[in-house]
């Protein structure tokens, strides 16, 4: 059975609820999304440009990290480089934040391993950068900083030795798009072929 899937309007509603955005901030999401879209996410291409395009649970947690990652004051173009270069780890931080919300009977088929975490922690490195980078001062220039996931913010308190991080929390906002997502009642198999698609599996 295929993933589920939902129109633009619907993707847009999801971020503005897991994102606090007020009714009047919807119309100042779509410039953003063009932006991010031009950039690579969500990174499923257009099939067809006269066909509306479908998003599933990937394409909005793609967003979601980047809106989560823009939230922290990083520019659209540095954030949509973490969610494509660094989306291995953040595709294990988007499950770990929506595995709670899951019904039980799928979320056991979803377990990780002890080194996911909800916690993902993108530590500063754009001054300890000067120097090596070409002689522009890009986004595209600097060399992408490891993300490292932490089971719990004790964890990734204890783990952070550099001068500034941005910190996410998956449960703040995944929580509530697969909450969300849930209240259309998908198909057990559709929204295990979402979970697989956003695992990367198949």
């Amino acid at each position: 059975m295929p993933e589920f899937l939902f129109s633009r309007a619907t993707a847009f509603n999801m971020l503005s609820f897991a994102f606090d955005i007020p009714q009047d901030g919807l119309k100042a999401m779509t410039p953003r999304v063009r932006v991010l879209s031009t950039l690579g996410v969500p990174s499923k291409p257009r099939s067809d440009p006269n066909v509306h395009f479908k998003y599933g649970l990937r394409e909005v947690s793609e967003l979601a990290v980047a809106f989560a990652l823009m939230d922290a004051h990083m520019p659209p173009t540095l954030a949509a480089r973490y969610v494509t270069e660094a989306w291995d780890q953040f595709r294990v931080f988007t499950l770990e934040g929506i595995r709670n919300g899951l019904p039980d009977h799928i979320a056991g088929e979803y377990e990780q391993s002890s080194k996911a975490g909800p916690i993902a922690v993108v530590a500063g490195n754009a001054i300890s950068s000067l120097g090596v980078r070409a002689v522009r001062d890009s986004s595209s220039a600097l060399n992408l900083a490891p993300v490292l996931l932490f089971a719990d913010a004790v964890g990734a308190a204890e783990a952070m030795t550099a001068p500034s991080s941005i910190v996410l929390n998956a449960r703040s906002f995944m929580t509530k798009i697969i909450g969300a997502v849930l209240t259309f009642t998908p198909e057990d198999e559709e929204l295990r072929a979402s979970l697989d698609r956003l695992c990367g599996i198949g």
